[in-house]
This record gives structure tokens, sequence and C-alpha cells, in this order.
């Protein structure tokens, strides 16, 4: 559970009744001005560590006030993030009206990107982070660029960030943020240069007492430690019960004891993990998925190894498993007990129109050559489904980086076998166990062959690969493939529900085969439901990056794309569930062709984000201001032929305080023209901007407070990084992305990125600081879905359903049919719960969504007709 973000300035009210009485604040104050000539700075941390120092320390060739200043000149020899820093001897409360002010200046020799920052521990937890102001920069216009902010909200902010990514049941408001060091805060390419000058750097204001400040953490502590508390109990007695039902099977054959065997070592180790989880007081997010999962995946062992038994008795060659599609729970290849329950049939339920998932398990007892899997037509009482309309994919495991399935960060200390891709073509990606090493097939005009793509050599950048070069291409349509004996394989089926289908139930078989016998067979049943669902009451979009590329040969990377690439990759979007996307880059003699190929696949043009077709920045002069205003005009008069009526311009990305502020001008030019200001950023935009910024998309966990003060102006908040695109645990976006934001009354979501590389798309180890922002991949002709993608296409069809309802019980509420009424009220309450409590965090959408549906079927006629 997740507890919920609360507003900054919330936060700092609470601690202000509670701590900043006459006698218990105190003045703090920190300065350094470097005047005793002293250099207190030290190199703090970075990816790489690789870089040299021409100078360092105080001197007297400037300062911005006294005699000298510190500097910094050095070169960088690899790509990287680095962080130099000041410890403070006194750490101080974030808290109270506490300041920071600093000075930098950048001499005329930088080619890299600086600022200044500051960095919070975050007791009582080890985590602790960094904040600085502003995007890093390449010149200061040989002026000294001074730095402000108050530190209580931004300490706020980078807790909310850091312990609801890494912790279990943890918010910000469970912790007491204390700034623990000034930073200057350098990215720099190889080869890049930075000189720099430091002045003048001051904390300043009053503060909590640290005996007061210190109860008051322990006490917003406590309530996270209850939910702890109670969190570990449950597993302590999950683990033992599933010990006991484990321990009860006796006398079983040789593959059904090695995997009893295996899941009580298994049941071990996180025993052990669940004590050193208690005793260090907080829950790590990765380490509770792996609980949590393999909760749900021991609550059903035991009747799985059962099957394993009964099919090893009878000679069977596999044990088949129907398995939840979305789930938290990584299905590998080496498990023969796997998550889910021993196949009786494949049952999907489904809106006319739908897009819906269902899953099993092939776990091999023996070797299965060249298996097929077929699906027939499907057939009921009001007509048929062809079987085309199910498609079927092989889902594959490859190598990720260390933070594969929690997180985008690089990591190249372990490498994780993680389910991800869903394939046609199961020979499309090859795997190395022994070395942990992917390759790709690539089709070439001489013949196929294999291409490592788990090379760890750095690349800066993004590394597009022009398609000649990388020939990467699925299958139309599921080829036979292998499964070893003692390993499981993962299928995907995805239903697409014709949207002229009569409700009721239908009835098909899939069909598994080797060319020389059959395998297995498997019903499959699909009840179409007798409504139809509405449009999401939310903006379904992502980042776009992808651009037509002028020569038209298109790349394998996120940004330049053939005219095929580009349609096949927006029709992805549209039948994913995504009503628009944020376009970047596109040049206007290019807009138009962009925007017909949007109206043909489906996506609505009467809402256009766009990012960089015009240059805006943050000129103030009246020529810049003057032209700004034209070219918006021209925008606006241009689209108005697709159906455009609603244009968005996109600000300075993720700019704080006095550079955010600097834009006002560029964006009252902009909203004077007739168009609309949208950008990327955090909680200063609310504070300074919000008055001409239409819509804010908002990093991070939902917060209600600033909701409401973006709506009470008439703007609109989407979100983003909740996490970016990158993460392959389908959960995370069904929940994050859908319920999530229809609770918190988020007007859309739009994180980064459909694709965004870092380094090679199709090469996790490159990057020194990100894992490729990938939801969908790119080959030469369309794309391949990954299961993270599928969980976000359920996260838009879950609003839908909820958007729906809440129409159904409107129109039921006029009724004059007292039953439809009553069940009106009843729906209410329903969607008034999952409001104002917490059921959307903790339990599985799926029972969400089946909620709904029974409230819906109750609602009959009152649903969408």
């Amino acid at each position: 559970m997740f507890a919920k973000c609360v507003a900054p300035l919330l936060i700092l009210l609470s601690l202000a009744a509670s701590v900043q009485s006459a006698d218990t604040t105190r003045a703090f104050h920190w300065s350094e001005g470097f005047e005793k000539g002293d250099d207190p700075v030290r190199f703090w941390t970075s990816y790489e560590k690789k870089y040299t120092v021409r100078f360092k320390g105080v001197t007297d060739e400037l300062a911005r006030s006294g005699k000298k200043a510190f500097k910094l000149d050095v070169t960088f020899d690899e790509p990287s993030r680095f962080l130099w820093q000041i410890p403070l001897a006194h750490k101080a409360p974030a808290a109270g009206d506490l300041k920071f002010s600093g000075y930098l200046l950048l001499g005329e020799e930088t080619t890299a990107r600086a600022t200044l920052g500051v960095s919070f521990a975050l007791p009582p937890t080890r985590h602790g982070g960094c904040t600085a102001w502003g995007a890093q920069v390449s010149t200061t216009d040989g002026q000294w660029k001074h730095y402000t902010d108050l530190l209580a909200p931004r300490g706020l902010e980078k807790a909310n960030l850091i312990v609801g990514r890494d912790n279990w049941g943890l918010a910000g408001e469970n912790v007491g943020p204390v700034v623990e060091r000034v930073i200057i805060d350098i990215r720099a390419e190889a080869g890049q240069r930075v000189v720099l000058y430091v002045d003048d750097l001051e904390l300043k204001g009053n503060v909590p007492s640290d005996e007061d400040y210190g109860k008051e953490t322990d006490r917003r502590w406590a309530a996270y430690r209850t939910r702890l508390d109670e969190k570990v109990s449950h597993w302590q007695s999950a683990l033992r019960q599933g010990k006991q039902e484990l321990s009860t099977l006796q006398n079983l054959p040789p593959l059904a004891e090695q995997t009893r065997t295996k899941l009580l070592a298994r049941t071990a180790e996180l025993e052990t993990l669940v004590a050193k989880t208690n005793k260090q007081g907080e829950i790590r997010r990765q380490d509770q998925q792996q609980i949590d999962s393999f909760l749900e995946h021991l609550a059903g062992s035991a009747v799985n190894i059962r099957a394993i038994q009964a099919a090893e008795k009878e000679g069977r060659q596999a044990v088949l498993y129907v398995t939840p599609p979305i789930s938290t729970k990584r299905i590998l290849p080496h498990e023969v007990c796997v998550l889910g329950t021993p196949a009786d049939q494949l049952t999907v339920t489904a809106a006319r129109g739908e897009y819906e998932p269902a899953s099993f398990v092939v776990s091999a007892l023996e070797d299965i050559d060249e298996l097929s899997v077929t699906v027939s037509d499907l057939r009921g009482d009001q007509g048929a489904i062809p079987g085309t309309r199910v498609d079927v994919r092989s889902v594959k495991c490859w190598y990720q980086a260390g933070t594969a399935w929690v997180g985008v960060r690089q990591d190249k200390s372990h490498r994780i076998l993680t389910p991800e891709l869903l394939l046609h073509d199961d020979k499309l990606i090859k795997v190395d166990d022994e070395k942990q090493e992917n390759y790709v097939k690539l089709a070439f005009p001489d013949g196929e062959r294999y291409e490592w793509i788990s090379d760890p050599t750095e690349v800066a950048g993004a590394r597009s690969l022009p398609v000649e070069k990388f020939p990467v291409r699925d299958s139309p349509v599921l080829l036979p493939l292998d499964i070893p004996a003692e390993t499981s394989k993962q299928f995907w089926l995805t239903v697409h529900v014709p949207e002229d289908a009569a409700g009721g139930t239908y009835r098909g078989t899939v069909t598994l085969s080797t060319p020389e016998e059959s395998v297995h067979t498997l019903p499959l049943v699909v009840d179409v439901l007798p409504f139809d669902l509405l449009p999401p009451c939310y903006t379904s979009s992502m980042d776009y990056h992808g651009r037509l590329d002028p020569s038209g040969k298109g790349t394998i990377g996120s940004w330049l794309k053939s005219r095929e690439q580009f349609r096949a990759e927006l029709a992805n979007m549209v039948a994913h569930g995504l009503t628009n996307c944020q376009h970047y880059s596109i040049p206007k003699e290019m807009l138009g062709e962009v925007l017909e190929i949007r109206r043909d696949v489906g996506m609505d043009n009467r809402t256009l984000y766009l990012k960089s077709t015009i240059p805006i920045g943050n000129p103030t002069d009246p020529e810049s201001l003057a032209a700004i205003e034209h070219n918006v005009r021209d925008i606006l008069e241009f689209t108005k032929p697709y159906g455009t009526e609603t244009v968005y311009f996109y600000g300075m990305d993720e700019r704080r305080g006095e550079e955010l502020a600097s834009q006002r001008a560029a964006w009252t030019a902009v909203r004077a023209a007739g168009g609309k200001i949208f950008v990327a950023g955090w909680g200063d935009n609310l504070e300074m901007m919000a008055d001409i910024q239409d819509m804010h998309v908002r990093a991070g966990w939902p917060n209600r407070d600033e909701v409401a003060r973006w709506h009470a102006l008439g703007h609109k908040i989407f979100c983003y990084n909740n996490p970016q695109t990158g993460v392959e645990n389908p959960l995370v976006y069904r929940r994050n992305f859908g319920l999530l934001l229809w609770k918190f009354d988020y007007d859309g979501a739009a994180t980064n990125a459909y694709q965004h590389t870092f380094g090679a798309t199709w090469n996790d180890f490159d990057h020194p600081i990100f894992r490729a922002h990938t939801i969908a991949y790119p080959t030469v002709d369309g794309v391949i879905d990954t299961i993270a993608w599928e969980g976000y296409r359920e996260a838009v069809d879950d609003v839908r359903y909820v958007t729906t309802l809440a129409a159904a019980v409107e129109t039921a509420r006029n009724s004059t049919d007292a039953r439809l009424r009553t069940q009106a009220a009843a729906a209410a309450d329903i969607l008034g719960d999952l409001k104002t409590g917490e059921t959307i965090e903790n339990d599985n959408p799926a029972l969400v969504r089946q909620s709904i549906i029974d409230h819906l079927l109750q609602l009959q006629p009152a649903a969408a007709p």
C-alpha cells in the first residue's frame, strides 16, 4: 500500500503547529564565501568517475563578493553525471523557512552543463537524494547566476519521489528530510569541459530544534511502522502455511519431488528475507514485489505439484497452466511449477471492440519440438467470432540490466532474466543463459544472422541504427517453437472482439500440436458483454519522439521513421487505448502528413500537443515575442482543415525557479495568439506559473491537493514518470496509469515515452545512466509489443469501464424503474469507495474491473447501448 502523498503546504503547516513555538525554533545560518582560502569542496560521486582535473580550489581570479571564489576546471573522459559536494558539519532540518542561496558563473570554455543544488538525507530511512535548481546550463552569459529556493517543499518533493519509488507503503510524509550537503551538479559527454566559479553559498532561516524535529520525524514514522508490522506478520503467516502444505506432499515422482524441494528452499530464503526486512525497519519495493509474487505462486503450488505428479504418472508431455496475464510474478523458463492453475479452460470477458488478454503456460516434462498453437473460430447462439481475431504470441524472456522489472536506471552489476517481449517468431531473440547474453535475428538480403545485443560498451546519447544495418522484423503470425524438457513457455492471447458482435458466450478451441502428434487442447470461452464501452474520461496519451524521415528510409530508434513505421506505430498506439500522443520536433512542412496519418489510424486530431515545432524558449524582446505570436497563429490556421481545434505548445522542459519564471513573456505571447501552454515540471509550476500554464505534466505519485488547485484555475494536470516506460512489470502500468489517475481526478496520462532511445534501443546495457524508456520495440515495418504495453492498454480499459459505469449510474438515477434506481445507488457507493479508499492501490485491478462489470450488468439497460 502506498500512503497518499500530501501537499507540501499541508506538511509544513502540520510541522509548524507541532514544533514551531517561539521557544523551540532556532535560527540556522551556514555560509561559504571562500574568503579564508580553504577548499571545502570534495568530489562526491558519478556513474563512471573518469575525469581529469585541470584546476580545483579557491582562486582570486574573480569573485561575486569579497576577493575569492571557488573554481573548478575539469575535462571529462566518459559521459556521465558528476557531483562535487560541500558537506555540512551540522545537518539542517528541511523545514520552517530555511532557504538556499548561491551563485554560479561558467567560463566561456565550458561545453558541459552545470548547476547548483543540495542533497537531502531522509531519516529514519537510509535513503537520500539530490535536488538541483533548474536544468544544467552550459553558459551563464558571463554573469553570476543566482540560485535560491525554500528547502522544505524541495525536501518533501524529493522524499515523495525517492521513498515512494524505492519502498513499499512509504511516502514523503513519513520521513524527516534534512539538508546534508551543498552540491555542484555537472552533466558531461566524453571530451567536454567545464570551467565554473561558485561563490556566496548560504543556508539561512528559522527551523525546528533538533529535539523537536526528531520527535516529529518519529511521529511521522510511527504510522509507517504499523503498516510494516502488519505486512511482515501477513508474510510470515503465509510462508508458514505454504511450507506446511508442501510438507504434506509425500511419495512424489522425481520431477514433482524436485519441484517441491525447490519451493521449500525458496520459502526458507524468503523467510530469511522477511526477517531481515523486519529488522531493517523498511520494506524495499523490489523485496516486496518478489515476496508478494512468490506468495501468490506458493498459494497454488500444492495443487500444481499434484498436477505434475499426475502428468508424470500418465506419461503426458506437458502440464498446462492458466495464468493471469497482468501480474507482478515473472514467469521464467526454468520453473516447471508456475503461477497459475492447471488448465481447464481459458475465459475472456470483454465488450464489443475491446482487446482483452489471456495467458497460459506450457511446462514441458520432455522435449517438445516444433510446437504449433492454433485457434479455431468461436461460435455461440448469436453468431461467430473468427479465430483470426485471436492473436497468439510467445512471451520472450531475455536478460536485462540490474533494475529490470522495478526501475529504469542503469545497473550493470548483474543481469536479470526478464519476461518482456511478445513475439510471433520466438527465435527472433536467442538467449545464452550461461553467459547471460542476448542475440537478435536480423534479416539481411543475403540471409539471416544473429547479432549480439548485450554489449556493455557505453555510447553517448542515443544511437539510432539505419534499417539496412539492423533489419529486425517479426513474423506476422506465430511460428512453431521448441520447449526443452523441464522448462516452461508462456503464451499470450489477445482477443479482439468484433465491433458488431452480439452479446453472449462464444466457444472455441486452442490446439497445441507438433508435426507428429497432438499435445493438448484447451477450450477458449469468450463472454461478450451486452453493452459498449465509452471513451475514457481522461486523455490517454504518451510522449512520442518519432518523426517522418525526410529520406523515407527510417531507423531503428526512437526518432526518424519511415512512413510505414510511423503509420504502424500510431496505429499500435490507438489499438492500445491512446487517444492522443505528444509529438516531438515535427516541422511544419511535415505536420500536414502527420495529421493525415493520425486521422487515418483513428487518433483524435481535435487537440494537438506539439513540442519544438516552433521555437518558444524564454525571450523577452518585442521582436522575438511578436515572432512567437506569428508562428502560433500560423500553426493554428494550418491545422484547422485537419479538424484541429486546440493546440498546446511546449515550454522549456522541467525548469525551476528563475528559469521557469523567465518564460512568462513567451507563454503570454503563445496564449495571446490563441495557443495553449503545457510543460512538464514540479511544484514550482503551481506556485509560479499556474495562472498562465494551461496544462501541467506532473511527475510522480498523484497529489490530490495539486489537482484541485490546477482545476480551480480552470487548467489541466497530466501524469508522467510514475514510472517512465521501461519497467517490464505490466501491473505497474495498469494500476498507475489507469484507475489511480481516475481516483485522483487527473485529466490525462503522458509518460515518457512510447520509445526513448538511450544508447541503442535493443541493447539494455550500453548507456551509462538509463535503460531504454521503451514500451514497444521498433522494427523495420512496425513494432513488437511488450507485456508492459499490454498492462497499459488494460489501464485505459479500466478507465473506460469506470467511465461507462458512472454514466450508467447517472442515467439510472432518473429512471422510472425503481430497481434501476436502487442498483444505481449501490453502484454509486462502489464508485465512492474507489475514489476515497485504498482499494485501487492494494487490490488486483482485475478484481476491481469485475466488480464494475457486475454493476454494469445490473444496470442494464442504463449502460451504454
